[in-house]
């Protein structure tokens, strides 16, 4: 009854269901981990299971050796969202050697991730860590994530203007930053484009101030 109600309200009915299914999965996956806890676990799943309940529970110290523990018995469950949620934890941490550690793992484990590429690529070139800023690396980096996409995704140029920016390749960074804003959706938003358009300004100027 709660449901049928639901629907003649919601706007888009049938994502109700889809909703309520992915809330019950969730609340699954919470118990059956849960149930491990203090548990003598010698399973990459079940190492798995734990640390996704120890993450929900924000117990990040638990939950990230148990997910180091998954990947070493089977380094496929990383892909399934351990890597990402390890990545989370060190970002929480504010940790960055820790999270340029698992960006490589991730990448050694799947050099064709273009998403995690393009992420470590702006970390490589953005970070305040002097010990961990690698500007050719990331420019690198960024460069082949457009490559593979035919330089026709506006988000990956973004990072590839910005990069080119960092190291100090203007007229590159111009260009691109360019093309990005060429690239918009019609539904992108104004807020979107605004910021888009403010870094355009900020290589052009950076670009002419060094003429």
């Amino acid at each position: 009854e709660t449901l049928a109600n639901l629907k003649r309200v919601h706007p888009k009915p049938e994502e109700i269901e889809i909703l309520l299914l992915s809330e019950s999965q969730k609340s699954f996956a919470k118990f059956e981990g849960m149930k491990l806890e203090g548990k003598d676990i010698i399973s990459a799943n079940d190492f798995n299971k734990r640390g996704n309940y120890f993450f929900s529970m924000k117990k990040y110290k638990e939950s990230e050796n148990d997910f180091l523990h998954a990947i070493e018995l089977d380094p496929s469950f990383g892909e399934k969202g351990a890597f990402q949620k390890l990545l989370n934890i060190a970002y929480s941490q504010k940790d960055l050697k820790k999270l340029a550690k698992y960006y490589e793992q991730w990448l050694k484990f799947n050099p064709d991730n273009i998403l995690v590429r393009n992420d470590y690529a702006w970390f490589l070139v953005d970070t305040k860590d002097k010990d961990l800023l690698n500007l050719p690396l990331g420019l690198a980096f960024a460069l082949q994530v457009a490559e593979k996409t035919e330089f026709k995704s506006y988000p990956y140029l973004d990072t590839l203007a910005y990069a080119y920016f960092k190291n100090d390749k203007l007229e590159e960074a111009v260009f691109y930053a360019k093309k990005v804003i060429s690239l918009l959706p019609s539904t992108s938003t104004l807020e979107e484009q605004k910021i888009f358009q403010e870094k355009l300004v900020m290589y052009e100027k950076a670009f002419k101030d060094k003429k």
